[in-house]
């Protein structure tokens, strides 16, 4: 059975107490900020053919940087524990996926709720959401849904179009960040909020978002990790280096 191997770097955030708060950021020695690659570019086909996942974490405020193989990150399953029962996503690909409803009563008929490519199921704001989508070839597609439910039944509602393939997503108190194929979204208040159009991480496959603040959002991906400051919109990328 092939072996795990996580390589954790810490990337750490304090907040100094002064006439203003101030950030540092102490970056780990792995990792350097260079230029945003240039789609197709030589330094973007590099980051594109590395076999190296840069996954990241919010522990209690901190961002933790995670070093995976490619293979290790995405799973073609999710799920949520759900009252009776559990909500489960599957994500196929180009062969089409689905949303089903298992209940736990024994000999109890599964339900699919949804065909589709399911990339997440969460609660928030005390209701349940999923997104749904597909990047094959030229095309790409995608939708942040509400799930309805009343008696075991499961009636979807489309919240956002997102136009491209949701990848990666975090769930804060007043919002959602959603990092798509190419693109940066905010959900607030079932309204979308596009950040970033057609960034510099397509073919790059955003694999995790780890939300500190409004001035400290961590993407992960392949290559290396981009930081955004929802203030003043910048994009930074930081490449991970052996």
């Amino acid at each position: 059975m092939f072996r795990k191997i996580v390589v954790v770097f810490f990337l750490a955030i304090f907040c100094l107490t002064s006439c203003k708060h101030k950030i540092v950021q102490q970056l780990p020695s792995n990792f350097v900020e260079v230029p945003i690659p240039e789609y197709e570019s030589d330094d973007w086909r590099q980051l594109n053919y590395t076999q190296n996942e840069i996954v990241v974490e919010n522990h209690n405020g901190q961002a933790i940087i995670k070093l995976l193989d490619k293979n290790q990150v995405k799973g073609d399953t999710c799920r949520l524990i759900v009252p009776d029962g559990i909500l489960l996503g599957v994500d196929h690909g180009e062969w089409r996926g689905s949303l089903t409803y298992v209940p736990n009563k024994k000999d109890a008929t599964q339900t699919k709720i949804v065909d589709g490519n399911i990339h997440s199921i969460f609660y928030f704001q005390d209701k349940i959401y999923f997104t749904e989508g597909l990047a094959h070839l030229m095309e790409s597609q995608g939708g942040l849904y509400l799930l309805e439910s009343n008696d075991d039944k499961f009636i979807p509602h489309l919240v956002a179009n997102l136009e491209d393939e949701p990848e990666a997503i975090s769930v804060c108190h007043d919002k959602i960040i959603i990092a798509t194929f190419e693109n940066l979204y905010i959900i607030r208040d079932a309204k979308k909020e596009l950040i970033f159009s057609k960034t510099f991480w397509n073919s790059l496959y955003p694999n995790s978002i780890a939300y500190i603040d409004d001035q400290n959002i961590f993407i992960g991906m392949r290559g290396g990790y981009a930081k955004v400051n929802l203030i003043n919109k910048k994009l930074r990328f930081f490449k991970y280096i052996r």
